[in-house]
């Protein structure tokens, strides 16, 4: 396997005071290049914990926690420069190590190392928080390949690095996850009546129902007789399940009057077309069971003799996800 990034890194939090660390693993010419390295396979700490029963064959596994990953890599180390250069590598490694543990271990180290690597075939990198890290020895400084007036190099060098697991952000980082494809806070829309049958009002006294007008009224007219208005909404779209934490129903008024009050009640009733004066009288009779609780409002205008004259209108509410089952009104 080739690789493009084997490094060792630390990411100052102040370049000001002291600059970042990032050796290469893979430079090929002064400094560390890598001899080998089959990467290992987190495992079982203990093997895990089991379950043995006599009364039955096998056993089960009861509890199960990875381990820390020890990397050995093989590793030569090169200098054109000299012997001076090649000790000056091995100091700024075991400075990054020296750093990897005290964030174990100190207060003052808030930053931890890590191992990096890409592979030549892959898309993004891969971190690895750095736990450990040991070195059984250094090649002889007082032969050669140390000593070597066309350069120094250390041709052997073992490196362990005990690691935390792969992850895709450098340690004590984070990014933003979604936790949930729910629409989360509140929403609002507005309907409106969407066909001529869609309202109506209705005289009471005279059994008389009208469909086709582009205003409703409600009151009292000035031949005494008693107007009730309906409005249907047929394009109310609310997702099912979801709680309606406000619901708001705005009239227009047809007129410039303001001073008075108009009470009235908001019922739930069946979704089909106003059509005749006995289906609207029943369903606004107040003997009907209602299928939504019965809100009441009221309205400033001036109003001539007891009618109000009004124009069509917007129902609007907002609703809350994640939601709970609540009635639609």
């Amino acid at each position: 396997m080739s690789w493009s990034t084997l490094s060792i890194k630390w990411d100052s939090p102040d370049t000001d005071v002291e600059p970042s660390i990032d050796i290469s693993l893979l430079r090929g010419e002064d400094g560390y290049s890598l001899n080998g390295w089959r990467p290992s396979i987190a495992q079982l700490k203990r093997g895990g914990i089991w379950q043995s029963s006599p009364m039955v064959d096998g056993r089960q596994l009861a509890h199960a926690q990875l381990n820390n990953t020890v990397e050995t890599f093989s590793l030569i180390a090169h200098s054109d420069a000299g012997e001076d250069e090649l000790i000056l590598f091995t100091q700024e490694l075991k400075r990054a190590f020296q750093k990897a543990l005290s964030y174990w271990t100190a207060d003052y180290q808030t930053v931890p190392v890590y191992l990096e690597a890409q592979a030549a075939c892959e898309t993004n990198a891969r971190k690895a928080i750095i736990k450990s890290w040991s070195s059984p020895d250094e090649d002889n400084p007082f032969d050669q390949p140390f000593m070597n007036p066309d350069g120094s190099a250390m041709l052997n060098i073992i490196l362990n690095i005990e690691r935390g697991h792969w992850q895709s952000t450098p340690p004590a980082t984070s990014e933003c996850q979604e936790i949930s494809s729910l629409g989360i806070g509140n929403e609002s829309q507005s309907f409106s009546p969407t066909a001529g049958t869609d309202d109506a009002y209705v005289v009471l006294n005279i059994g008389l129902i009208r469909t086709g007008e582009t205003v409703c009224y409600a009151g009292e007219d000035l031949s005494s007789n008693t107007l009730h208005s309906g409005i249907r909404f047929r394009n109310v779209t609310v997702a099912n399940g979801a709680t309606i934490v406000k619901a708001t129903i705005r009239f227009t008024s047809a007129q410039s009057r303001a001073g008075a009050v108009w009470n009235f009640q908001l019922n739930n009733d069946n979704n089909v077309p106003f059509s005749s004066y006995q289906f609207h009288r029943n369903a606004y009779s107040s003997q009907r069971i209602l299928t939504c609780t019965v809100l009441s409002h009221q309205i400033n205008y001036e109003r001539r003799r007891n009618t109000c004259r009004l124009l069509p209108c917007k129902l609007i509410y907002t609703r809350h996800d994640p939601c709970v089952h609540a009635p639609r009104c």
